[in-house]
């Protein structure tokens, strides 16, 4: 479909507000479009392909491997919604994923909790860094360009040995691989993207041994009609995680940073509620723009 995209375009298509320039055509839209659908895919462990030609239309697809799955027991995790820190010396993390956005969602969950988070781009980045810093956890996206995360895995072990770090996987439940070929591999744990909140916490807590540090018990709810400087303080790394959310269209992760939020405010401000509101619909525009009115608010 479509007007076709000219070759010199095709390798640019799926970055960021990047449109194509036609003689003759102006397109509408932020340019976000291809980039998210291909962040999607990669998330579910496929990748978008495209073929065209100029004047006569274009062609998307992809393809995915899809189990069937039972419904079996539902894992019962813990209340992660009052975690602000945890108790002894500060950790270590490094997160390895090619993926700018899902490095960012952790890096904005995990550094106010007390983390140190480095971040690595690939497998060989991530032996560069164990090969200086042993760090306490290493985060694991198992489909990498380049040096995967189950040959990164194999490489840090054959590096350090047994004074290597717990490796945790990570990657979409749709690529077939599971926690039994990741612990065979030598890693500690799985997880599925997109990565729950409380799926995570309890993993951090059971793979390092940590002792949460919670907020204190909920005060009084405040006046559903307050506005938004009424409210409970907002700090910019927790906009930050909201936007890191919001751009990977995870709507789950937002509603758990919504739930963590509030409970760590011991109230749910008018502004939590009104997100809460938009993230149940769906409403990612608008999200998009209420925490940008915030923002401006707190920089005012």
């Amino acid at each position: 479909t479509g007007i076709g995209i000219a070759p010199d375009d095709l390798s640019r298509i799926f970055d960021p507000f990047r449109q194509t320039e036609l003689q003759g055509y102006q397109s509408e839209g932020t340019g976000l479009g291809l980039a998210i659908s291909r962040q999607l895919v990669h998330m579910m462990g496929g990748v978008l392909h495209v073929s065209s030609r100029e004047h006569v239309g274009s062609r998307f697809w992809f393809e995915l491997d899809l189990p069937t799955t039972a419904v079996g027991k539902t894992r019962n995790f813990s209340d992660h919604r009052d975690v602000i820190g945890y108790e002894g010396p500060r950790r270590t993390l490094l997160l390895v994923d090619d993926q700018a956005d899902n490095r960012s969602f952790l890096q904005d969950l995990l550094a106010p909790l007390g983390f140190n988070v480095l971040q690595a781009t690939g497998g060989e980045e991530a032996l560069a860094y164990v090969a200086r810093v042993v760090p306490d956890l290493v985060l694991m996206d198992l489909v990498m360009p380049g040096l995967d995360g189950f040959g990164a895995t194999a490489k840090i072990r054959e590096l350090l040995g047994g004074d290597g770090p717990p490796i945790i996987g990570l990657s979409a439940s749709v690529i077939g691989v599971g926690k039994a070929e990741c612990l065979q591999a030598g890693m500690q744990d799985f997880l599925t993207k997109p990565i729950r909140v409380g799926e995570l916490i309890d993993a951090l807590a059971n793979t390092l041994g940590l002792v949460w540090v919670r907020a204190a018990a909920a005060g009084p709810r405040p006046d559903e009609g307050a506005s938004l400087t009424e409210t409970a303080a907002v700090d910019a790394e927790f906009l930050d995680a909201l936007r890191a959310a919001v751009r990977i269209g995870d709507v789950a992760g937002l509603l758990d940073l919504l739930a963590a939020y509030a409970s760590v405010g011991a109230s749910k401000s008018a502004f939590i509620a009104q997100l809460e509101d938009l993230a149940h619909n769906f409403q990612l525009d608008e999200i998009e723009q209420l925490i940008e009115l915030k923002d401006e608010e707190m920089q005012a």
